[in-house]
């Protein structure tokens, strides 16, 4: 911590290791059309399948710049790696394999940033704004574009327990893919430009 409590600086390391993962072993799905009740077949199956670590560590700095702004800053860093327990000859239970294995390895970013400031413009007005960076990363279901984006809210404190806030969300770019979900019909998850009105009451 700094002095006169204007701001501290928190740095912590971390290492994981894991044995003996449950994973998918080979995933099929066949549509059974002609039959009285039609349906989808999926049929897979599981075993104790990876080994792997993970290990990084997370920064955080935060500043009290006077009275009415503070700064808040967080940085990650993660590297991690699997490696597979069992190999087989079959060309479709290797592939199967390698799948579950990129579905753990690289399916997070390596570096995360965020940069947050906050600041009482005047009486009963605050501005947040905040911007996130994450690097691109290559898994086993596509690439995950890199991201930066700015989200802001200018509140008004009307009276005690009553709040009126204009809201914006990925204010730099109109539409930004976030994710991929983790199952086999996984798909894109998508998050637009959003800027709204918001309300605040507590009683």
């Amino acid at each position: 911590a700094f002095e006169n409590d204007g701001g501290s600086f928190t740095i912590n390391g971390f290492y994981y290791q894991y044995e003996d993962i449950f994973a998918r072993i080979g995933l099929s799905a066949a549509p059974q059309l002609f039959v009285e009740r039609p349906y989808l077949d999926v049929q897979g199956s599981y075993e104790n399948l990876l080994d792997g670590e993970a290990y990084g560590f997370e920064a955080s700095f935060n500043w009290k710049l006077n009275d009415k702004t503070e700064i808040a800053f967080s940085y990650s860093r993660l590297d991690d790696s699997f490696d597979p327990l069992i190999s087989s000859e079959n060309p479709f239970v290797a592939s199967s394999i390698q799948f579950s294995v990129d579905e753990f390895d690289n399916s997070a970013p390596d570096n995360m940033a965020t940069l947050n400031l906050s600041t009482d413009i005047a009486g009963d007005w605050n501005l947040n704004t905040g911007l996130r960076y994450t690097d691109s990363y290559d898994f086993a279901k596509g690439l995950q574009p890199s991201i930066f984006q700015m989200d802001s809210r200018l509140s008004w404190q009307l009276k005690e327990g009553l709040c009126i806030s204009l809201v914006g969300r990925n204010l730099l770019d109109p539409k930004t893919q976030e994710a991929r979900l983790k199952d086999f019909f996984g798909h894109w998850t998508e998050v637009k430009r959003e800027i709204y009105l918001e309300a605040k009451a507590e009683f």
